[in-house]
């Protein structure tokens, strides 16, 4: 059975507390020192394992395991560091003509030449992804008196943490590796901001789609560059994310905000720009939208395109919306061109709709004096293959995504961990006029998604509403 984050925690706190009556009945005491002046007793330091125990066991198996897609695709490893830079990366080599010679012959003949391999090295680089958090002092004398306090201050704490770490990674899920939330739509930028292009994708326009991009409270920097260089100064905070009218609201407007700039998650200190990981529209794609995938260019090799169908042109001339006739021809060209054999269809709520209309129509009533209605768990007959249909929240409804698992791997070289580098998880906050009577916590994970035989998905677009 799933642990709830709930249980976690007070599994985590009750290590602490065995912690404190083994090693040292002063320890509350002396976690404030701990955390503001270098060098600790055996004590603390037993202590600052403890609390390591209960943050690590608060997020680290949740944010994996809890979002929507990540945790779908199985973990590999073979991770190795790059000395020159101190970049972690996944090397994989990839077979693209088959080495062999084969051939008929008449009796006496010779035997086939055989040819060389083609083989291409494809880099994957492990992305880092931090997260933080930010406590005052008064909090902070609360958790040195009574450990309740600190309890109750980290169960609304970590939780909001979590979720944030966990909106991150699944909208990343599902963009291409470039960091863009969206782009700018509006020629008179106000603080009533109207956006557009999820992930940067012009075609991914349709205005809930791009909202659900993002997240109240998050910060976001600008830049007329897909890049993100030459970033626009100022930082803009979401206050409000307005479904009904269509538009985010922002406490201020980037400096020359301009339509069509690129938006990111960021601030002051940074953003996302070309450091996310590589999301579906990135590895489920046939050049269109990424040009080079993994080091190596698509367009060399046929074997790196995955098949796209775009729902508006031939054959689809009737129906444009998700069915299972367009889903079934997708599958089937995929098939006969890349052998491709899905075990998982990923799509939107509102293509999951489209679908279960037009599949309710092959029920039948055994007895109609007992009947339930409504919609359950949505599976789809693909040939000899029963397919799990899976809903994202965040994924563009004229998006849909046809994927064979095993061609996908999840690169984690650690879970969550907080930085312990001072000898506790937090340091004092501190800016340009010197030490502020407030302290954070930050931490980190290396994480990538790769995948080694593109052509065995494929990808629906432009799904009518």
């Amino acid at each position: 059975m799933k642990t709830t984050i709930r249980n976690r925690w007070m599994l985590g706190v009750g290590v602490a507390l065995i912690a404190l009556h083994v090693f040292a009945p002063t320890v509350l005491a002396q976690m404030v020192g701990l955390a503001i002046v270098g060098g600790a007793t055996t004590s603390t330091t037993d202590m600052d394992a403890a609390m390591k125990i209960i943050f690590e066991d608060t997020l680290v198996n949740n944010d994996v395991t809890d979002s929507e897609l990540l945790n779908e695709f199985e973990e590999g490893g073979g991770i190795k560091t790059d000395t020159t830079t101190g970049g972690r990366y996944i090397e994989t080599a990839q077979l693209f003509n088959l080495p062999a010679g084969v051939g008929f012959r008449l009796e006496g003949g010779y035997i086939p030449v055989p040819q060389g391999p083609l083989i291409a090295n494809s880099r994957i680089t492990l992305k880092k992804i931090l997260a933080s958090v930010e406590m005052n002092a008064e909090v902070l004398k609360r958790v040195r008196s009574d450990e309740g306090a600190y309890i109750d201050w980290g169960e609304k704490a970590f939780p909001t943490l979590l979720e944030r770490l966990k909106n991150k990674i699944d909208s990343t899920m599902l963009g291409y590796g470039a960091g863009i939330i969206a782009r700018v739509n509006d020629a008179t930028p106000a603080t009533n901001l109207e956006v557009d292009s999820a992930f940067g994708v012009a075609s991914l326009s349709v205005v809930d789609d791009v909202l659900l991009q993002f997240l109240e409270g998050e910060t976001l920097k600008a830049s007329p560059n897909a890049n993100g260089t030459s970033p626009r100064a100022l930082t803009m905070k979401v206050t409000d994310v307005d479904f009904t009218n269509g538009y985010l609201v922002v406490d201020q407007l980037a400096t020359a905000l301009a339509d069509n700039d690129y938006l990111f998650g960021g601030d002051e200190a940074g953003n996302d720009a070309a450091a996310a990981f590589m999301g579906l529209l990135g590895h489920v794609d046939d050049g269109t939208i990424l040009a080079t995938y993994q080091n190596i260019v698509r367009a060399t090799y046929a074997a790196w395109r995955s098949n796209v169908f775009d729902a508006q042109a031939a054959p689809f001339t009737t129906d444009q919306t998700l069915t299972e006739d367009v889903i079934t021809y997708a599958d089937d060209t995929a098939f006969t061109r890349g052998a491709a054999v899905i075990d998982l269809f990923i799509t939107s709520r509102k293509g999951v709709r489209q679908l279960w209309k037009d599949l309710k129509g092959d029920r039948s009533l055994v007895d109609p004096r007992n009947y339930t209605g409504g919609k359950g768990k949505v599976f789809m007959l693909l040939g000899d293959r029963q397919v799990q249909v899976k809903v994202a929240r965040k994924m563009p409804s004229s998006l849909a995504f046809g994927i064979t698992k095993k061609t996908f791997k999840k690169f984690i070289l650690h879970e969550f961990e907080w930085d312990t580098t001072t000898g506790a998880i937090w340091r004092q906050v501190t800016d340009s006029t010197g030490r502020k009577d407030a302290f954070y916590a930050y931490g980190s994970m290396y994480m990538e998604l790769g995948g080694n035989d593109p052509r065995k998905n494929w990808r629906i677009k432009n799904i009518a509403a």
